[in-house]
This record gives C-alpha cells, structure tokens and sequence, in this order.
C-alpha cells in the first residue's frame, strides 16, 4: 500500500525506499491519467542527480507511457529547465524527479498538468492518490523521445 503522507501540498515525496519502481510506476500512471482526462497529450520529463532519480523516473515514465501519454525526457537538468521545456516544446505538462532541499535519501516528484508550468497543488494532488486507491487508470500506449533543450546554448 502506498502511504497517503507522501501525497503533500505541493509536490509527492518520501524516502526513496517509500518510492519503489512499483510506487513510482503507479504515480506515473495517476499523473498519466489524469493528464488525460484533461486532454493532454505530451508531457516533458527531467531528473535531478540524486542516486535514486533515474530509477525511480524510469518507473514512472512506464507508467505515463501506459496511459497514452508521449513523454519527452529532457535528462539531468535543474527544475527551471523542465519548467523551460514545457514551453519550448509546446508540452501539455511535465514531471521532476526531484528531493530539492531534502536529504539525500529523499526524492519525489513535482508535477505540472499545464502548458504554462504551473504545477499540481492541493487537491489535484489527492486526486493521484485516489486514482491509485481505486486502480482508476488510462490505458494506452504513448511514445517516448529525449532531447536536449538546451543545446543551443551550449
């Protein structure tokens, strides 16, 4: 079972023991979900260097693709630059694996359901969690690419 406590105000986060590949796959599959419901089609994907961040974005972009959703994963980068991404690629929303601030054995997941960037608070958060608590899932095949956002400015 999933503990509720990781679902915050503003973001999912917990121990990375807490966000196993299969915690993280059906994250990807409430965000996936919910993202198409809202008619969105395209989300970008980024990472930051925490040791458990590539595991666990790799767990839940499986679980996006299983929704229908196209996943674009734009890598390692700092969060503005997923923030960036989403407009640059004319995304319908984007995903963070990120701790930020926490200690190094922490992560989560800042999620953002819009073209603008704005991201997923309050009770559109809760909602994820309820899509996992009711197995209420999309089903569907989306396609994956990379790209480096940046690389004209390098």
């Amino acid at each position: 079972m999933i503990p509720e406590y990781i679902f915050r105000e503003y973001d999912i986060r917990g121990h990375e023991k807490e966000l196993d590949n299969k915690t993280s796959y059906l994250i990807g599959k409430a965000f996936g979900t919910f993202l198409v419901r809202k008619g969105a089609k395209t989300v970008t994907l980024a990472r930051d260097v925490r040791r458990s961040s590539e595991r666990i974005s790799n767990a839940f972009k499986e679980g996006v693709l299983d929704t229908g959703v196209n996943v674009i994963d734009i890598g390692t980068v700092p969060i503005a630059v997923l923030y960036y991404s989403i407009i640059e690629l004319k995304a319908d929303g984007g995903a963070m694996i990120t701790g930020s601030h926490l200690p190094k054995d922490q992560n989560g997941f800042k999620l953002s359901a819009s073209s603008n960037a704005m991201t997923l608070a309050g009770d559109e958060i809760k909602k994820l969690y309820d899509l996992i608590l009711k197995n209420d899932f999309e089903e569907g095949n989306g396609s994956e690419k990379k790209k480096n956002v940046l690389e004209r400015y390098m």
